[in-house]
């Protein structure tokens, strides 16, 4: 929209071959829900209130089969407000699946450009969400040979609170270790290796990956799955 320019001060910090790429990657937003349609609704608002840098985005709404009926409208009332930037899709489960279908199948690429933001229906996004997403994925993956990033799979929208990878979960602040790390410095982009649906976009490339393992596993076939600096 016509206001987007005043925060637009991000793109002079990308190098000439990331601006060069500006309209390669493209990206879309999946939503999955249930039964929160007020926590939805946040969700909803926060998206409108979003700057997108003239780029159609388009969402796909994963519906749970034991969505309530205000979630439901909800659903189909936002369709209408977003048609304008972009094309909504939705898809209603006819049995129910749980989260870790849920997320998985809401998002395969369409191209190997195609990056998805996942997102919970319990959360809401910052105005300038997809600032930080285009940014970063312009800079560490299509920008200049020395910021390419191999071993990056996506973008968080969040500084993770709870470590749900240890035996028995508990809560941490990762700016404070963050800064420990870097001598004081505490609010800075950082790698880190447990992903969540709660919010983040994905590569496509490695999307794929992920998917074709997750087959493998609940098909309870024998791979073998080799980490590196695990």
């Amino acid at each position: 929209g016509s206001n987007d320019f005043k925060y637009a001060k991000w793109m002079t910090k990308l190098s000439p071959v990331a601006l060069a790429s500006w309209h390669i990657p493209h990206f879309s937003v999946s939503i999955i829900t249930n039964d929160r349609p007020w926590s939805l609704n946040r969700l909803f608002q926060s998206l409108k209130s979003s700057v997108f840098f003239g780029d159609k985005v388009p969402i796909s709404i994963n519906v749970e089969s034991t969505a309530d009926d205000d979630t439901l409208k909800l659903v189909e009332s936002f369709k209408e407000k977003w048609e304008a930037r972009g094309r909504v899709s939705t898809a209603f489960r006819v049995l129910r699946a749980g989260l870790i279908r849920a997320v998985t199948e809401s998002y395969y690429p369409n191209d190997r450009h195609h990056h998805c933001v996942l997102l919970e229906d319990d959360i809401e996004v910052s105005p300038l969400f997809f600032a930080w997403i285009k940014y970063t994925t312009l800079t560490y993956q299509y920008g200049e040979k020395s910021d390419f990033a191999p071993n990056m799979y996506g973008v968080s929208l969040y500084t993770p609170r709870v470590n749900e990878i240890a035996l028995k979960r508990y809560k941490y602040d990762s700016n404070t270790v963050i800064a420990f790390q870097t001598g004081g410095i505490k609010y800075m982009p950082y790698l880190h290796q447990t992903p969540c649906s709660w919010g983040g976009v994905y590569f496509p490339e490695i999307w794929m990956e992920f998917r074709a393992y997750l087959a493998a596993r609940l098909k309870e076939e024998h791979i073998t799955v080799h980490i590196p600096a695990a």
